[in-house]
């Protein structure tokens, strides 16, 4: 009952392979209000609907929160991150434990991510891409279905141990989904893992969000091969057309910069492609991450934004100066033509006025 709590019940969320997390979640568990708190440890893009919905919910400060882990309850309101969280227990009289050193934080956040991938009985597959210039950019890592579509999802990790490596994302369409998988690269192609095309085991995963992973076919029932898409919003359009067989949990960095690639009839304009591929298990460490957090990453990925950003002014003040050297080139040509008439003219006149003369004499 809520009368035999210190204070009113709170919400402890946070990325469970985020180290302030498990810092915030110590404090939690051990200080003297321990009974009034919920802890919930989420994958990346859980966490991101999750503050999704607090924006909804809170407004203002849930719209101006960073961090890896966020404080809050229904009846105190948004609390926020781990520093917000101290202050509040502390003017409500709850003593604050000390917690641990930093590196145990995030020893146990690893720990905690790899009994999560590896103990939980649930399925990850990993896609890492890569691109020419700046080599490996991030992984998007999915969570499927295999109770829903079991013969999708088999067909999906033999293509990734032996089959996707090098083939590209050969097609983006902003607002609606990403498009690779594909042997041939021009989206034209596409094999199973057994030779043949796959059936269509269920429609029950609706394509009601973005980092929807599915199947593509050919138009046709029962025809989908290798390729694959994601999806970066709501494709209601795919439901009864498309098996969708995963979500992503991890990476929506990465998925934003792919939607922001430059594209010309919808086909990157740069490589990026598929430079590894597998079955997520506890044995590689942290699991999906190429990066030791999301932050890292999604620095990286906004620095290479940034760059594109920058390529891209120049090449229009490239083109401008272009523009302006070729209507100038223009004007100077026009006027080297009229003072070539005016002078025709002006010969014609004297010609005529010579003429004139000699007409007279």
């Amino acid at each position: 009952m809520l009368s035999n709590l210190t204070i009113p019940p709170f919400t402890v969320a946070g990325v469970i392979s985020s180290g302030i997390f498990q810092k915030v979640s110590d404090i939690a568990k051990k200080c003297e209000a321990s009974a009034s708190a919920t802890i919930m440890p989420l994958l990346p893009v859980e966490y991101a609907k999750l503050l999704v919905k607090l924006q909804a919910q809170f407004g203002g400060p849930a719209y101006m929160h960073t961090a890896g882990v966020v404080v809050f309850s229904d009846i105190a309101g948004f609390i926020g991150d781990d520093a917000q969280f101290t202050t509040w227990l502390g003017r409500n009289n709850v003593m604050v434990p000390q917690p641990t050193g930093k590196p145990m934080w995030d020893k146990l956040a690893k720990r905690e991510y790899e009994t999560l991938i590896g103990e939980s009985g649930r399925t990850f597959a990993y896609v890492e891409l890569s691109t020419q210039k700046e080599g490996p950019i991030g992984r998007l890592t999915f969570e499927l279905f295999p109770d829903l579509a079991p013969n999708t999802c088999d067909n999906f990790f033999k293509l990734c141990e032996n089959g996707y490596v090098s083939t590209p994302i050969h097609r983006v369409k902003r607002g609606a989904w990403m498009q690779g998988g594909d042997p041939s690269g021009n989206g034209d192609g596409g094999k199973a893992a057994s030779g043949s095309a796959i059936a269509d085991e269920s429609f029950h995963l609706k394509h009601s969000e973005n980092g929807l992973l599915g199947m593509v076919n050919n138009g046709a029932p029962h025809t989908a091969t290798s390729q694959f898409y994601v999806t970066f919003a709501p494709c209601p359009c795919f439901d009864g057309q498309y098996v969708a067989f995963g979500t992503l949990v991890d990476g929506a960095p990465l998925l934003q910069f792919l939607e922001e690639v430059e594209v010309i009839n919808e086909r990157p304009t740069r490589s990026v492609f598929i430079s590894a591929a597998g079955k997520v298990v506890a044995a590689e460490g942290t699991g999906s991450l190429l990066y030791d957090n999301e932050d890292e990453a999604a620095q990286m990925l906004q620095g290479m934004h940034k760059a594109r950003l920058q390529q891209r002014e120049f090449q229009e003040r490239k083109a401008a100066a272009k523009r302006i050297a070729a209507a100038k080139k223009g004007r100077d040509a026009r006027r080297q033509v009229k003072q070539e008439k005016e002078a025709a003219v002006k010969v014609q006149a004297m010609t005529r006025g010579r003429n004139a003369r000699k007409a007279k004499a």
